[in-house]
């Protein structure tokens, strides 16, 4: 067994075609095989060898003439055939797997020097008669070939068939439709997380390409153990660090994660995502924060395929807007309102008011989307509910689990049962429904943080049981599907609802896509009023019908919005996806026609 380090590459051949992965044996797989005859004591001397273009035609001819079910089964474990001299032997199966024992695949080894006699025929008599060569007396005959085609292609592919069963025993069976490689959908992506590795010290990669493979279910850990190898190497590079820090992210490994890109904004603030399609039409700088995946607008998601240029400038409390920025054509604030971000969003608003390019989610419009802000800021709309929401100490949630005080005494909007969760959390981590009181005892036992935010739980589920979420895109004051997520629990997530499941699910979301303009004839009144209020040119929410009311869970202007589904599950979406992507752009095309002012919100 060969245990790789650098498993990716071995990884990408999985997602060549087969005759792709027949070459000459590199030094380090001679090298394995100098100590596998060193250790068996056969005295062999292994040695690479120079091309020899005959031959390797010789041994793709005999993979062509496989039957098609065994090449099937041998693009999912054969990682290459690899010809060298000195071998010992025929040929030699081996497998790769990764640190930890899981397999990769295998190779085959093949001395080109025992073929220079000897055809099929002769080959297969040989290893007929080896079990009686003593006895003289007997001798077989084993005939694999027809004279006429009794070549040295016939000979090995004789050779190989033997090999090729050593390869297909090599996998374990419960591996052949798991995320491991050796799979046909995890070949798919290998190639892909290769690039990221290889690309990932010469340029900034953004969100996308990490989040592409993650809705895979491609396991990030090994690109990010690829890439931490790579930054021992290139410590001054920021590329490197600032690709990690997302690999980490996307790995929930938060503190390494902020450490990494704390490493790569020491070295350089300002990164480049060039558009698909050059030249660019129109170049946006976005206005970053220092922090995780959920505290800037991901607009590289959605942007995958277009001609806008992104450039990325990590603003400093110290230096929010500094004089060298690149050249643009607008400006958008992208990072959310915290307690970190308060005092340059405060120092922007100033900066911005009279800059000479036009201006997207003003600075002074960020904190309307601050969730006890948004709920006040909600109140009062025909056809809305958003419960109202107030931002609280642990000691106060405190006094209400050991009954020194009530939740109506704290906040005489609220009731059981309540949501509960810290303040800075995103994608609902540490929320959760809280009964009563001991279950508010239980909740404060388990989670930390001195700050939360508390609101009352509102029923919402459809008269089937099912709770159904919506994200809704709301660019320029008119709203966009993006995706719908139904599920049998509260709290819904589209990554763990089962739409990638369920078929039913996945046609029910279709529906609502293409019947989208009814659902807006329903709330459309609220959803323009959001927008009013908010003052925001680019802004998410997430809602449910309740009651015939729409009701808001969150409005945010960072949420993920993207068109990366399978198109052979979800064909539904590409259609309206492209509706966003276009509806973002002409956002900024929009701005080009105005000259040296800002761009006023609810333009």
């Amino acid at each position: 067994m060969i245990y790789a380090t650098s498993f990716l590459a071995w990884e990408a051949r999985l997602n060549a075609p087969l005759l792709d992965r027949i070459g000459m044996a590199p030094q380090d797989i001679v090298g394995h095989v100098g100590q596998y005859n060193v250790a068996t004591n056969n005295p062999a001397v292994q040695s690479m060898v120079a091309d020899c273009p005959d031959f390797l035609d010789d041994i793709r001819g005999a993979v062509s003439g496989l039957p098609d079910l065994l090449k099937r089964k041998l693009e999912l474990r054969l990682l290459g055939i690899f010809v060298m001299s000195g071998l010992g032997s025929l040929a030699v199966t081996d497998v790769i797997a990764y640190p930890d024992g899981k397999l990769i695949g295998a190779i085959i080894a093949i001395d080109v020097d025992v073929f220079a006699v000897r055809r099929a025929n002769e080959w297969a008599s040989r290893k007929e008669n080896s079990p009686v060569s003593e006895d003289k007396s007997i001798q077989l005959e084993g005939i694999v070939s027809d004279s006429a085609e009794d070549s040295r292609q016939a000979a090995i592919q004789y050779i190989l068939l033997h090999e090729f069963g050593h390869v297909i025993a090599a996998a374990n069976p419960e591996e052949e439709t798991s995320v491991v490689p050796g799979c046909a959908r995890h070949a798919a992506y290998a190639e892909r997380r290769f690039d990221i590795v290889e690309q990932a010290a010469v340029r900034f990669l953004g969100l996308a390409p990490f989040l592409r493979l993650s809705i895979g279910s491609v396991d990030l850990r090994q690109i990010a153990v690829a890439l931490v190898a790579v930054a021992e190497a290139n410590q001054n590079n920021p590329y490197i660090w600032m690709n990690l820090s997302t690999a980490f992210f996307a790995t929930e490994q938060r503190s390494l994660a902020l450490v990494m890109q704390a490493e790569g904004l020491k070295l350089q603030r300002t990164y480049r995502l060039p558009a698909t399609r050059q030249p660019a039409k129109f170049t946006l700088l976005m206005l970053m924060a220092p922090g995780d995946l959920a505290e800037n607008t991901p607009l590289d998601c959605l942007l995958e395929d277009c001609d806008v240029d992104l450039v990325l400038y990590f603003t400093t409390r110290q230096n929010p807007l500094p004089p060298d920025l690149p050249a643009h054509d607008a400006v958008m604030v992208a990072f959310s309102d915290t307690d970190d971000n308060r005092s340059t969003l405060k120092a922007l608003e100033g900066l911005l008011c009279n800059w000479p390019k036009p201006v997207i989610n003003a600075p002074q419009c960020i904190p309307n989307t601050e969730r006890s802000k948004a709920s006040a800021l909600l109140q009062d709309i025909r056809g809305l509910r958003m419960p109202p929401t107030r931002e609280v100490t642990r000691d106060i949630l405190q006094s209400i689990a050991s009954g020194s005080s009530s939740i109506c005494q704290v906040f005489d909007a609220c009731r059981f049962p309540i949501i509960l969760r810290p303040v800075g959390s995103h994608a609902g981590r540490d929320l959760e429904r809280i009964g009563d009181s001991a279950g508010m005892v239980s909740y404060l036992a388990r989670v930390e943080g001195a700050d939360f935010y508390i609101s009352n739980f509102i029923d919402y589920r459809s008269e089937d049981g099912k709770y159904r979420k919506y994200r809704i895109a709301i660019i320029a004051g008119e709203p966009f599907a993006c995706h719908m997520a139904i599920s049998s629990q509260w709290m819904i997530h589209y990554v763990n609802a089962g739409m990638y499941g369920s078929s039913a699910k996945r046609a029910e979301e279709a529906a609502f896509m293409a019947n989208f303009a009814e659902f807006v004839d329903r709330h459309g009144d609220a959803l323009i009023e959001i927008y009013r209020r908010t003052n925001l040119e680019y802004l998410c929410i997430d809602c449910a019908e309740a009651n015939g009311d729409l009701l808001i869970f969150e409005i945010d202007h960072a949420m993920v919005v993207h068109a990366m589904d399978s198109v052979d599950l979800f064909p539904h979406k590409q259609e309206h996806m492209f509706k966003v992507q276009r509806a973002v752009e002409d956002l900024f095309y929009a701005t080009k026609s105005i000259e040296s002012s800002p761009m006023k919100p609810g333009m």
